[in-house]
C-alpha cells in the first residue's frame, strides 16, 4: 500500500498562492536570516504567517492537518526538501518554531484563527536589545514568563 505522504510527495501539489508565497517571504525575512527579532521583524512575520492561512473547512488544509497530527514527526521529515515544505506553515506553533530554527528568538501562540509571534528575551541579550519592542506593546519573554508591555499595538 502506498503511503500517502510519498503519494503527496511524487505529485507536484498545486498549493495555494498564499501558502506558497508566504513561505517564500518567511524564508527571506529578517527573523529567520538574522534571528533578529525586533518589532520589524516580528510584524513582518506574523504577517506572513496570518498571509499562509486558509479556511479550516480548505480540504488540504484538513488533510495536512490530520497527516500532521496523526504522526508529527513522520510528517516534519516527509515533507522536508520536497515542494512540500511550505505546508509547515499548516501544522503547529512548535513544528514551525523548529523548522525555522527560531526557538531561541520567538514564541509563537496560535488563538482562534490568528497568529501571535512573542520576542523571546534572555537576561544575557535584554541589554543588547533595543527598547522598541517595549513601544510597540509586544508581549516579551523575560524567563519563564510573558509580559506584554504597554501601551498595545494599534
Amino acid at each position: 500500500m502506498l503511503d500517502i505522504v510519498t503519494y503527496l510527495n511524487t505529485k507536484q501539489m498545486s498549493y495555494p498562492s498564499n501558502l506558497t508565497d508566504a513561505y517564500t517571504a518567511l524564508l527571506k525575512s529578517a527573523l529567520v536570516c538574522t534571528g533578529d527579532n525586533n518589532t520589524k521583524a516580528l510584524i513582518e512575520f506574523t504577517q506572513q504567517l496570518s498571509a499562509a492561512q486558509v479556511g479550516v473547512n480548505n480540504d488540504m488544509y484538513k488533510t495536512v492537518q490530520a497527516l500532521y497530527t496523526a504522526n508529527p514527526r513522520g510528517y516534519i521529515a516527509c515533507i522536508r526538501n520536497t515542494p512540500n515544505q511550505a505546508t509547515v506553515l499548516w501544522t503547529d506553533a512548535r513544528a514551525i518554531v523548529t523548522w525555522f530554527n527560531l526557538s531561541r528568538s520567538v514564541y509563537i501562540k496560535h488563538k482562534t484563527g490568528s497568529w501571535r509571534v512573542y520576542a523571546v528575551i534572555s537576561e544575557k541579550t535584554a541589554s543588547r536589545k533595543p527598547d522598541d519592542l517595549e513601544f510597540a506593546g509586544f508581549p516579551v519573554i523575560r524567563g519563564d514568563e510573558i509580559v506584554l508591555l504597554s501601551p498595545s499595538l494599534s
